[in-house]
């Protein structure tokens, strides 16, 4: 229910990626430098945990969900899952569940959680994605705070090409130490 913060399924994908960081930190053979990456999905749930966790150093993410999703109500793109969209389509006119799932959502919004990362960061936007449109892709990368990169394509759809998986392994070469 995403009306409810607690009920929403990326609560639990969140908790999990910081109880993993955990994990991670306890391993005497852990080098101490960590990296989040993922597509689509996954790309917006590494957002959030990278703003979310001062452990993470290294955000790499190709067409990430769970950005903007505030933009129906001021007329410009939503991201994926379209919360809003849903509750406009299922409860036409119903303005307290339109209020009370934008405020909840805001909860799991990437552009929120993209603020606090001060860390490297390499991602890649589609011009052509019909899932997560190229603004709100930039919504959440213009608050990021670090060194960054974004590869753009202008031709490119919801897909995560070459390059990107080339740009994450040099990505993680040039910013993470290996473990001894």
């Amino acid at each position: 229910n995403p009306a409810v913060p607690e009920e929403n399924y990326f609560r639990y994908a969140i908790l999990a990626s910081l109880r993993a960081i955990d994990y991670l930190e306890s391993r005497s053979d852990f080098s101490g430098k960590l990296a989040v990456t993922g597509v689509s999905q996954g790309g917006g749930l590494g957002m959030m945990v990278a703003g979310l966790d001062e452990r993470v150093d290294l955000l790499v993410f190709s067409n990430p969900t769970h950005t903007e999703h505030q933009g129906l109500r001021y007329g410009i793109a939503s991201g994926f899952p379209y919360y809003l969209e849903k509750v406009e389509d299922s409860a036409p006119g119903d303005i307290d569940l339109f209020q009370t799932t934008a405020e909840a959502i805001k909860y799991y919004d990437a552009v929120y959680f993209a603020k606090r990362f001060k860390g490297a960061t390499l991602g890649i936007v589609g011009y052509n994605d019909q899932v997560c449109p190229a603004a709100t892709t930039f919504a959440a990368f213009n608050q990021l705070g670090g060194q960054k990169i974004l590869f753009h394509g202008t031709n490119l759809g919801h897909q995560h090409p070459n390059e990107y998986w080339k740009g994450q392994q040099d990505a993680f070469r040039r910013f993470l130490e290996p473990a001894e």
